[in-house]
């Protein structure tokens, strides 16, 4: 099937009020695999994977189960399907920020977060809550009306439209059945899901439009996986979870199959210093960053931070490690995308 419209001057996308820029990519198409997964619920409205690949899912209008409460299942999502003790008026939207679960409650018009135990920790009244996305560190709900809020402090206030730097220059050229489903995948193309025509589509940085698949009836939630991947939800044969890895193709004949990779250069000054120096380097991706100083013989020295999620972009982080003895040292970046180190030199104290 082709797609229904392209416009190769179309710099920015505006759907729903969110904003994506994107830039020109020349040398790679994409070719995807797809897993179906069964049982799974018909029709899940809220999705979202943490950072251990846990895929944690609304059941908004029980179709799985009563009452409406929030599931989750274990990576490779070929598990038992467990419930989590959040219940409420239509579980709807979902999204992990940092180590706090944001669910919103369609029918009960609230927004409540959630610790790692699933202990409750706030809850802020916002009519007819739907779905999350983020532009980090933001937090954004949009509502059933179409209205976007924005988390202020205390309380959700609303916003005219969620950008990346604030401009909107034009809209997406395609009409859409219906629109449900939107994520991005790490390589910032844009993912689309069309509950009426039943596509999968696909909207690369090169502007190009592609079908990810039309074979799977009322494709409903999309999310962003850890591993490549998007998982879609869709009511084909009754319930159906699609595992669908995006493969990067080299165009000159290599294929590469490998997740994308962090190798960011690891800039340390003052080297050599007296214990005190700026670390500075650069995500290509998101990731969960630790940083870790070792001595030569491979010995931990300094658990700096452990799995921070850190956004994709440049980063510079003080380290103290006044008080150890002089010599080489060894600071570790590792992360799900990322394993790099970069040797320190101690002259002091």
């Amino acid at each position: 099937m082709t797609p229904r419209n392209n416009n190769k001057n179309l710099f920015w996308i505006l759907i729903f009020g969110i904003v994506f820029s994107f830039s020109k990519q020349t040398n790679a198409q994409y070719s995807f695999e797809i897993t179906e997964i069964s049982p799974f619920p018909s029709a899940v409205h809220g999705m979202v994977v943490d950072k251990d690949s846990t895929l944690y899912f609304s059941d908004t209008f029980t179709s799985y189960g009563s009452p409406s409460e929030v599931y989750f299942l274990e990576h490779p999502y070929t598990g038992s399907i467990n419930a989590i003790d959040i219940i409420g008026g239509g579980v709807c939207g979902l999204l992990w920020q940092e180590d706090i679960l944001y669910v919103a409650f369609l029918n009960d018009s609230k927004i409540k977060s959630y610790d790692r135990n699933f202990i409750l920790l706030d809850t802020w009244n916002v009519s007819y809550s739907w779905n999350f996305t983020s532009n980090e560190p933001d937090i954004y709900v949009v509502t059933y009306l179409g209205k976007v809020m924005k988390l202020n402090g205390s309380s959700f206030q609303r916003v005219k439209e969620i950008s990346m730097d604030g401009v909107i220059l034009d809209t997406i050229p395609i009409v859409f059945g219906n629109l449900e489903g939107l994520a991005m995948d790490a390589d910032t193309n844009l993912y689309i899901a069309d509950t009426e025509t039943g596509e999968i589509i696909q909207y690369t940085k090169d502007w190009e439009l592609d079908i990810v698949t039309d074979a799977y009836n009322l494709p409903i939630c999309i999310a962003q996986g850890q591993n490549n991947n998007i998982l879609v939800n869709t009511n084909y044969a009754g319930g159906r979870l699609l595992d669908i890895l995006i493969i990067k193709d080299d165009l000159n004949g290599m294929n590469d199959l490998q997740p994308l990779q962090n190798n960011p250069n690891i800039i340390v000054s003052l080297n050599p210093n007296f214990g005190k120096f700026k670390l500075s380097f650069n995500l290509a991706y998101k990731d969960y960053i630790s940083i870790e100083i070792y001595d030569v013989n491979g010995a931990l020295i300094k658990n700096v931070q452990n799995e921070r999620r850190m956004a994709k972009g440049n980063h510079q982080i003080q380290l103290n490690l006044m008080g150890i003895k002089q010599g080489f040292y060894y600071v570790s970046l590792s992360g799900d995308k990322t394993n790099v180190s970069q040797s320190v030199i101690v002259v002091g104290p």
